[in-house]
């Protein structure tokens, strides 16, 4: 426990773990299962993001019944997670020394015509930033 009161569950590698009170499970869940720029991941990728910061008895079990309920999720549930390869996940120091993009899509179809959306995120300041794109400029002979 800090001087505030704040619980941390320690960690052998220094990076401690906030440990979430019952009140805001669902909403650290929330946070690393449902924004665009995360896309929906299954039980173990989304369980693996909020490990990086957060702790609670029961995690798992908790997870798995937020995306058991989640209507996006099963609406496009196939039989299989993907599992990206597993490495260290890098802690930034500063902003954008660690960013991702992703293309996300289909999407419902924008007044403009698009369909997928071009996605940003600086991971230590958790800015996102993202943009409708048309996909077929960039891959013309793989979505239409």
């Amino acid at each position: 426990m800090d001087s505030d009161g704040i619980l941390y569950k320690r960690r052998s590698n220094g990076n401690h773990q906030l440990v979430v009170p019952q009140s805001l499970i669902r909403d650290v869940i929330k946070e690393n299962h449902d924004p665009v720029f995360v896309a929906h991941p299954g039980v173990k990728r989304t369980q693996d993001l909020i490990l990086v910061r957060y702790w609670w008895p029961g995690m798992r079990k908790s997870v798995e019944e937020y995306i058991r309920k989640c209507d996006p999720c099963q609406k496009r549930k196939e039989d299989r997670e993907f599992r990206a390869p597993l490495a260290e996940v890098e802690m930034p120091t500063t902003p954008f020394e660690v960013t991702s993009m992703d293309i996300t899509g289909p999407h419902p179809v924008t007044p403009r015509g698009n369909k997928y959306l071009l996605t940003f995120i600086d991971h230590f300041t958790k800015y996102e930033g993202r943009s409708e794109i048309n996909v077929s400029y960039l891959f013309p002979w793989k979505l239409h």
